[in-house]
């Protein structure tokens, strides 16, 4: 035990300040070896704080290293830990004439005070009961505090600010009753939470299926992240702030815990030698890191969370001395795999993202971590079928498999060199029918059409410039008006949306045969959508929520419903149904695909991009993975104009093209071709020298076409057919 603590009103039953009375607290701290050390005796006294005492501390920090080679690297490294136990400001002592009294909670001097509230769908499955009584016992003891409330999604909402008197927050908790849980969440949000709030209450439960958290934000101000859920990213609540964590500790037992500033190390910094990796949790006792020099002079840094400093030590950290024992050495790998650990904890922050880097650090230090099982090798098939090096201590294991490695590199590259050669020949062919002569059969029939004719896609309506006379399939359309040169217009999936473009301006289209494409709009035959249209646009979103209750476990509900809200009118009500999908149905790449393509059409690109993202992490296996990147990637580029976008486009679609898709009995065969299309007419229409061309110069070729189908589907174990019925009957 290094802390007793006594909480004044730990039920919040108990007026601010409490007399003890007749009662007598005497509290004796001891060792087992010898008497007690100090006691702290308490009689009649006021407690206006709660009461802490604390073991006490030692003078200095104390430094450990050791010498560990982990199993991917030829030689060992040294690695450090430092303890540091300073958890009482200068001057305090255990029994001394005043007994250490914590800074005072938040808002408790009438201070502002800021309340994030996660309301995606995610948080039905938290203990809200608990959150909310945590919350009113903490808000009961403000009393002329102003509190800003900012409720969470996929975005930061426009916040309400409540006055907190005499610890009355009715109001507050009237609006949280009215806030339904209900969308995603993307806690990239929580980077824009303005400064001068005051301190933060965070209530979420850490996940952010809409977006992977690469580097957590920081707050402006300190922070406690509130959770209740069972499935929660504890890592990144870690990250962000001070958790309290309400699955494990009761309501009574976590308000102590909320809104006191933790005093401890705050700050580490290098002054002399050279340290990689240094890691440690701000107000916690530890800090540690690979040391890479002789030496190095370490300072420390002590405080409260977002304040100067109180006061700095400073340590020297000693390499390992061979055969050392004591202070200089540890033994075993203990520090090393500490440190490990510690790294682990960071990376776990974005499990997804980090995937690889977590599986190479459990394997190097042999510790477990996030997404990856223990396994049991013994047998050098056993190490190569799961790519785990064996241990070095077995070193005839070790080559072996380091030789079996090298040859499978060797082997790797052979494939990859046949995989290209599979897709020129592929392309070749694809040159060669788009370069053939289609001449009508002497049967074929059409019906008179005015000269200016459209084709209609859905609600858009586009002038055709098809003349009908035979031409080469390869010669793009509008060459004619160019000088007739080939090519001048390659194929892309915009060409007919630029002559609507100029035909609004005034062109002439070209006469043509009439064309019609119409694309029904999908309608589904469900009871809710059909009493969402009866409530009309004002209603429609309450309905939805009677309605989830029935049908919510669906993923196609939230789709039809989300549409119906859209064609009402209502955007921000139907794109925050749309994305519930994403808390919903976070481990489904089918649902994800299905909602990053919805959102891709409603022009929200960097969501859509994000998801698209998650599905590549997901299913790497899967060439569709890349190529929806690859286009969401070019749909952004398009508006705008970011050239690294279109980079990125083209080299995810180099990465289908370059790629051995094959899973069991089932490959991808022909993809490549598509995906070779769509580079080439991206490099062509924004100008192949202003981009990186990835591709092999074998495959760079643009070919055009007027109008282009591509058919994609989801579900695996299913085979699909496109028939296309020309007016010749064909």
């Amino acid at each position: 035990v290094t802390e007793i603590r006594v909480a004044c009103d730990i039920y919040g039953g108990l007026p601010k300040s409490a007399m003890l009375g007749e009662q007598v607290l005497v509290f004796a701290v001891s060792d087992a070896d010898a008497p007690a050390v100090a006691t702290l005796r308490r009689e009649n006294a006021p407690l206006d704080s709660d009461l802490v005492v604390r073991l006490p501390a030692p003078a200095e920090p104390v430094a450990y290293s050791e010498s560990y080679q982990r199993a991917s690297s030829d030689r060992a490294e040294n690695y450090f830990l430092i303890e540091s136990h300073e958890a009482l400001t200068p001057g305090s002592s255990l029994g001394g004439a005043a007994a250490f009294k914590p800074a005072a909670r938040a808002g408790e001097r009438g201070e502002n005070l800021t309340i994030v509230w996660d309301a995606s769908l995610s948080r039905r499955s938290a203990d809200l009961k608990a959150e909310r009584e945590l919350l009113r016992l903490f808000l009961s003891r403000l009393d002329g505090a102003s509190v800003r409330v900012f409720v969470l999604r996929d975005a930061l909402e426009t916040p309400r600010t409540f006055p907190i008197e005499n610890g009355d927050a009715s109001e507050l908790f009237a609006f949280l009753d009215s806030v339904p849980l209900d969308g995603g969440t993307d806690l990239r949000a929580l980077a824009k939470l303005p400064n001068g709030g005051g301190p933060i209450l965070l209530f979420t439960d850490g996940l952010s299926p809409l977006s992977p958290l690469s580097t957590v934000p920081t707050l402006p101000s300190p922070t406690w992240t509130i959770s209740s859920a069972a499935r929660a990213n504890v890592s990144l609540l870690r990250a962000l702030g001070t958790l309290v964590n309400l699955s494990e500790t009761p309501v009574n037992a976590a308000l102590w815990q909320l809104g006191v500033p933790e005093f401890g190390l705050q700050k580490v910094g290098v002054l002399s030698g050279q340290l990689d990796g240094v890691t440690f949790e701000p107000g916690g006792s530890t800090v540690s890191g690979e040391l890479r020099s002789e030496n190095a002079r370490v300072s420390l840094e002590y405080g409260y969370p977002g304040q100067p400093p109180l006061y700095r030590k400073e340590i020297l950290v000693n390499s390992p001395k061979p055969g050392g024992r004591g202070a200089e050495h540890g033994g075993g790998g203990a520090i090393a795999k500490f440190w490990a650990a510690q790294q682990a904890e960071k990376l776990s922050v974005d499990p997804e993202t980090n995937r690889e880097a977590l599986a190479k650090l459990g394997q190097d230090f042999g510790i477990v971590t996030e997404g990856c099982s223990l396994l049991v090798l013994e047998t050098l098939e056993q190490h190569l079928k799961y790519n785990v090096a064996p241990a070095r201590t077995r070193p005839a294991l070790y080559d072996a498999y380091l030789g079996k490695v090298r040859e499978e590199v060797k082997a790797q590259k052979t494939k990859d060199a046949a995989q290209l050669d599979k897709v020129k020949a592929q392309w070749k062919e694809t040159l060669a029918w788009w370069g053939q002569d289609f001449k009508y059969p002497k049967d074929f029939r059409y019906k008179e059409a005015p000269k200016k004719n459209h084709i209609q896609i859905g609600g858009t309506t586009l002038p055709s410039s098809d003349s009908g006379r035979p031409r080469r399939a390869s010669r793009p359309s509008g060459s004619r008006s160019s000088g007739g040169a080939a090519g001048a217009d390659p194929f892309n999936s915009y060409v007919v949306f630029r002559q609507a473009r100029k035909a609004a301006g005034g062109e002439e289209a070209d006469d043509s045969v009439g064309a019609s494409v119409k694309i029904e709009a999908w309608t589904p035959n469900v009871p809710y959508v059909k009493t969402m249209n009866a409530a009309g646009a004002g209603g429609a979103y309450a309905v939805y929520l009677q309605e989830r209750e029935k049908w919510g476990a669906t993923p196609a509900f939230y789709l039809d419903a989300g549409e119906a809200l859209l064609k009402l009118g209502r955007k921000d009500e139907g794109k925050r149904v749309l994305l519930s999908l994403a808390d919903l149905a976070g481990d489904d790449p089918a649902v994800l695909r299905i909602l990053a393509r919805r959102l891709l059409a409603l022009g929200e690109h960097d969501l859509a991009i994000s998801l698209f993202q998650r599905v590549l992490q997901m299913r790497p296996e899967e060439p569709q993975s890349l190529r929806d990147l690859a286009l969401a990637l070019e749909a952004r580029g398009d508006k705008t104009g970011n050239l690294g976008d279109y980079n990125r486009a083209l080299a995810s679609f180099d990465g289908v093209v370059r790629g051995r898709w094959i899973r069991g009995e089932n490959d991808f065969d022909g993809i490549e071709c598509i995906a070779l299309l769509e580079a080439n007419a991206l490099m062509s229409r924004v100008g192949a020298t202003r981009l990186k061309n990835p591709l092999d110069p074998a495959l760079t070729k643009a070919v055009g076409c007027d109008l282009r189908i591509v058919l994609a589907w989801d579900t695996d174990l299913t085979d699909m057919d496109l028939h296309v019925s020309e007016p010749s009957a064909e």
